[in-house]
């Protein structure tokens, strides 16, 4: 119940207005919304903000502009769904650029292969999202390039909801 009400004063609230200003001036996508839509984002990007915890990783100091270039981008598919914030996420997790996750891989012969993949983003069904930094920000400068990781992983965690990974 207290989170249900929290939630819709910070839907209602939005981002400040200098904060918003950021978020537009780094995601410029959000300009190609209409005003009510701008407004539904920037109110499910400060419930994000407030409900999800945002740690730097290899040493990257988190600020505004990364925790809000972030947030922004991942409550943009979340503008068609009425309560979805991402249940199964705690933690968003950033590093300065390209992390290396390990991978575990069956192959055809039965034999397992174990080691470490350069990645750029990753979303775990429950708990985490990783993202690297300088993909999420060249993602969020240029709309029309087709590489957004933010975008990518939040899609699997919308993905995951339904039960279908």
């Amino acid at each position: 119940m207290l989170r249900r009400w929290r939630r819709r004063r910070l839907l209602g609230q939005g981002l400040p207005p200098e904060d918003w200003a950021l978020v537009r001036a780094r995601v410029p996508l959000c300009a190609r919304l209409n005003p009510a839509q701008q407004a539904r984002l920037s109110g499910l990007a400060r419930v994000l903000l407030d409900e999800k915890h945002f740690e730097g990783c290899a040493g990257l100091a988190l600020d505004d502009e990364i925790r809000l270039t972030v947030a922004a981008q991942a409550a943009l598919p979340l503008l068609g769904h009425a309560r979805a914030f991402y249940p199964g996420l705690s933690s968003i997790l950033i590093y300065p650029g390209t992390f290396l996750a390990p991978v575990r891989e069956r192959r055809p012969d039965g034999t397992v292969a174990e080691g470490v993949q350069p990645r750029l983003g990753q979303s775990a069904t429950h708990g985490s999202v990783v993202l690297a930094w300088d993909a999420a920000r060249a993602g969020a400068a240029d709309p029309a390039d087709g590489h957004n990781v933010v975008l990518h992983e939040f899609a699997h965690q919308l993905v995951a909801l339904s039960g279908a990974v």
